[in-house]
């Protein structure tokens, strides 16, 4: 939808910036709407596409279909233990079955110099006790593995130990959430949402006002064809995102069995 949207918005030859980077506001009423929406799309059009890439890595297909192997097979793996994982470490029992204490564990991890909101998961069995420093940013949070019974530190993570696909995917969470820049980032965040309620608002009352009179059906379609280009990116950009994809197909079959059992006018 970004993608088209620039596509309805490029100027084509107009002269002067009305209507391209700023509204014009004493025009008819549909050049009023479709300025006020075209306007505010241009120019939060790059952070949508930037979080929407930001948020490919959580995705079934993009994130467990193509990033993970590719991780894997470059070697760019996340360490196991930013995410509590088991990384083959084992607590030690030295025959008494004794284990420290949570304040124990906490008393380490602050020794440590986890200093802030901590995360800690004791598992069972012989798993280390997992403790997180977790801070808006992933370059500044750490992660202990602490020997349940001896109280020792098993392994110790942090920014330094990510690989560059890691660095470049948390980044892009820590930016996706609000929390790389705090307040302000969150501030952001709710400007580019804010947006986006507007775009679908005013995207609404551009297609309510070039509907047929008296009708809620499909403005009048313009005879205009549509640019080889163009239909080798939607295409493309069907096959990258499938979900998107199968999305087109469906809405293509419900308006091509429409269009068959519609009544032949007369």
């Amino acid at each position: 939808m970004v993608l088209t949207g620039l596509y309805l918005w490029w100027p084509r030859g107009r002269a002067g910036l009305a209507g391209v980077l700023y509204p014009r506001l004493t025009r008819s009423p549909r050049v009023f709407w479709r300025d006020l929406h075209s306007v505010v799309g241009v120019y939060f059009a790059g952070i949508f596409i930037a979080f929407l890439l930001t948020a490919l890595p959580w995705t079934a297909f993009w994130g467990e279909q193509i990033l993970r192997p590719v991780q894997r097979a470059t070697g760019q793996t996340a360490p196991a233990a930013l995410g509590f994982g088991q990384m083959a470490l084992k607590s030690i029992d030295d025959g008494s079955g004794r284990q420290i204490s949570l304040d124990q564990a906490v008393a380490i991890a602050r020794a440590e110099g986890l200093a802030g909101d901590l995360e800690i998961q004791p598992r069972g069995g012989d798993a280390p006790i997992g403790i997180a420093l977790r801070q808006g940013r992933s370059s500044n949070e750490r992660v202990l593995q602490i020997d349940r019974y001896r109280g020792s530190v098993l392994g110790r993570v942090g920014w330094q130990d990510y690989p560059l696909i890691p660095k470049v995917v948390a980044t892009g969470v820590d930016l996706h959430e609000g929390t790389f820049f705090g307040r302000a980032n969150q501030w952001f965040n709710t400007a580019v949402v804010a947006a986006l309620y507007w775009l679908a608002f005013t995207g609404f009352i551009g297609w309510y006002r070039r509907r047929p009179a008296g009708r809620l059906s499909a403005p009048p379609r313009l005879p205009l064809p549509i640019p080889r280009a163009i239909r080798w990116m939607a295409l493309g950009v069907c096959v990258l995102l499938p979900l998107l994809g199968l999305s087109v197909l469906v809405v293509a079959a419900t308006d091509s069995l429409y269009l068959r059992m519609r009544p032949k006018p007369g």
